[in-house]
């Protein structure tokens, strides 16, 4: 554990001491090290490889600028100057993102955000470092804007997305302001040949990161164990080599200092192997945990996990429906009172539904 990050930030690893202590022993004891909120469930795109679009049509239901506030503030009371993501669906589908962000920046919180980086429009950026953003996360999976444009849906993706990335880059260096870039980027068989250009363009840019993930079913989608087999986007026949041997080539950048910070090389062997053989993977790529050393016995989500849907619903796992609702609970009762997921998993497990296998 570093040292200097323990002395920067010690109440998130207090909380995490404590997340340790709950897992062992079933004291209830921690508080959430990670809060996701789902701003909207909306999205603009019409993404292949995600169902979310499909399922939340309207904005009927959605929490108001106002209840976002009041659950804004509660959880920095509750949690201190901790980091948050919102996302979607398309966060910026909502016309309040950006003044959310800044109530947030001015409570304290440091805000990541997770977009499709296609609606808010280079002459907007200044607005979004302005209101205190730490993090703005744009999936791209492609240089090809045919690629791109295909795999998400709708024409002129790619072109809005990387314009639009770009512009932020340019108003952070006039002004000085420090906030991370991170390209997000899906590895399927549709893109193989297009990941080590995009590591090009992003080292290039001198973007903070690039942050690879695998295929994976589609998000919202039933649990099926072999949903490889009837999705168009899974690699098939040469194209497996050909990932094969771009696993292999990521590995050696990685090792060699390029800017893919987050994937450790153990993750990248490990999405080499979940190509080759998605079915020993698959709980693994579903839990995003490839960059564990062994499969965990026991989840952490229920320890250190809290996500917050846009109509209220509130949960430890994004397998599971909803268990508790922000507007008749605040977060830190719901989460001392959450239900114990691991004693109940298989009501509350996605693992355990035996519906879609």
């Amino acid at each position: 554990m570093n040292l200097r990050a323990i002395i920067k930030n010690p109440g998130l690893y207090f909380d995490r001491l404590l997340q340790e202590v709950e897992l062992r022993t079933g004291v209830r004891c921690s508080k959430p090290s990670e809060v996701w909120i789902k701003l909207t469930e909306r999205c603009n795109c019409r993404c292949q490889m995600c169902d979310i679009w499909k399922l939340n049509r309207d904005a009927e239901g959605e929490l108001s600028t106002q209840d976002w506030k009041n659950v804004l503030l509660g959880l920095c009371r509750w949690l201190g100057k901790r980091h948050i993501w919102f996302t979607g669906g398309e966060p910026f589908l909502r016309k309040d993102c950006v003044e959310l962000i800044r109530y947030s920046s001015s409570l304290g919180l440091s805000i990541g955000v997770i977009t499709n980086g296609v609606l808010l429009k280079p002459e907007r950026m200044a607005s979004l470092v302005k209101a205190g953003l730490k993090e703005y996360h744009v999936s791209i999976d492609s240089m090809t804007p045919e690629i791109h444009n295909r795999l998400r849906g709708i024409s002129g993706a790619h072109r809005r997305a990387t314009e639009n990335v770009l512009a932020l880059k340019e108003v952070l260096e006039k002004t000085g302001r420090n906030m991370k870039i991170v390209v997000k980027t899906i590895i399927m068989g549709h893109n193989a040949k297009e990941i080590l250009p995009l590591l090009e363009w992003t080292e290039k840019n001198k973007f903070d990161e690039i942050k690879f993930q695998p295929l994976e079913s589609n998000l919202e989608s039933k649990d099926d164990h072999v949903w490889f087999n009837k999705s168009p986007l899974w690699p098939k026949g040469e194209e497996i080599n050909e990932i094969v041997k771009i696993m292999d080539e990521l590995i050696r950048k990685k090792e060699a200092g390029s800017n893919i910070i987050h994937n450790a090389p153990r993750e990248l062997r490990n999405i080499r192997e979940y190509f080759l053989d998605p079915v020993a993977s698959y709980d693994k790529a579903k839990d995003h945990i490839l960059n564990d050393i062994k499969h965990r016995q026991r989840c952490k989500s229920f320890v250190g996990w809290m996500e917050i849907l846009s109509r209220g619903g509130l949960r430890m796992c994004r397998h599971m429906p909803p268990q508790g609702d922000i507007r008749t609970t605040s977060a830190r009762e719901f989460w001392k009172n959450r239900p114990a997921c691991w004693e109940n998993m298989e009501q509350l497990c996605y693992k355990n539904d035996k519906s879609s296998t």
